[in-house]
């Protein structure tokens, strides 16, 4: 499940993090920390969130499944651009500032 999904969710039903987190039984900076995806939730998490909001736990894993191919897919064209424009670079790390910057560039597509 992407932070965007679960944002969506939560605010579908008007809930603070502190809400959510109250819920699922977790603090508040927890919620935030998988909204942007800086940490990923547990299955145990995940599905107890599939179950709080009545989904399906497989729709939900296929879309994970989805996004994370669409994501390697943003990454591959990024990397092209970047040996494109930068010929003498060709060990890109997908950390580095300038693939980050190509990568929001890139996503808004």
């Amino acid at each position: 499940m992407t932070g965007k999904r679960l944002r969506a969710l939560r605010q579908s039903r008007k809930w603070t993090q502190t809400k959510m987190a109250d819920k699922l039984g977790v603090h508040y900076r927890t919620i935030g920390k998988w909204e942007s995806e800086q940490q990923q939730m547990s299955r145990k998490y995940r599905n107890r969130i599939c179950y709080i909001f009545n989904l399906e736990l497989e729709t939900e894993i296929r879309i994970q499944r989805e996004d994370r191919s669409e994501q390697r897919k943003r990454n591959k064209v990024i990397l092209r651009l970047l040996n494109k424009k930068y010929p003498e670079m060709r060990d890109w790390d997908l950390e580095d500032p300038l693939v980050i910057e190509y990568q929001k560039g890139v996503g808004a597509i």
